[in-house]
Parts: C-alpha cells; structure tokens; sequence
C-alpha cells in the first residue's frame, strides 16, 4: 500500500529525545551534585589504580 498513513508517524517511532534526560538530571539535582559526582568517580579511580599498582596479583592495563 503505497501513500501517506498516520499511523507511521505515532510518537512510539519517533526518536527519543535524547537530551531530555540530561536536562532534567540537572535541573533536578543541580550543576554541582554532578560535578561533585564525576570528581568522586575520578578519585575512586585513582585511587583503584594505585591499589593495583601495590596488588602483587594484578596490574592495571591502562595508564
């Protein structure tokens, strides 16, 4: 069936907003939760790496 149907253009086969989560993660928690988030996040991972480097067991793969 060839032409125009309006059930091709239901909101389900749309894409997804995808800056919509973003947006609304920072207008509910704020700039500096997240910012507070990443920097521990980036800790946590130094401070995994500098366990691994004193682990006789493992090494990390990255520097």
């Amino acid at each position: 069936i060839d032409g125009w149907n309006p059930s091709d253009l239901g909101f389900q086969l749309t894409r997804r907003a995808s800056g919509l989560p973003i947006w609304f993660a920072l207008t509910l928690h704020g700039v500096d939760a997240h910012r507070d988030a990443i920097r521990a996040g980036i800790a946590m991972a130094r401070r995994f790496t500098t366990a691994l480097h004193a682990s006789d067991v493992a090494e990390p793969l990255l520097e």
